[in-house]
């Protein structure tokens, strides 16, 4: 069973933050290198178990998991096979 490796530049503080989504508070552990605005966060009066912090929407979510907000927000992309134009006055 392969298995996926998350590097943390861990913080020295466990700051607490709160979700949008769950309206939970967490305490921040660090943030997750190679993953803009992520941080890894466990639960307050959890078990100390972790999960994925998104601090573009104040979303928690699982490790293997994605933000709901990032994953449905509008991207700003040009595909050339859907790109019109109209040349006419």
């Amino acid at each position: 069973m392969a298995q996926d490796i998350i590097e943390v530049e861990q913080f020295v503080w466990m700051k607490s933050i709160v979700a949008k989504n769950d309206k939970q508070k967490y305490y921040m552990i660090g943030k997750v290198k190679d993953h803009a605005n992520t941080l890894l966060v466990t639960l307050a009066g959890g078990n100390g178990s972790a999960v994925m912090f998104c601090l573009s929407h104040s979303f928690a979510y699982p490790i293997n998991g994605t933000c709901d907000e990032c994953r449905n927000a509008v991207r700003d992309v040009a595909d050339d096979a859907s790109v019109t134009s109209c040349d006419t006055p």
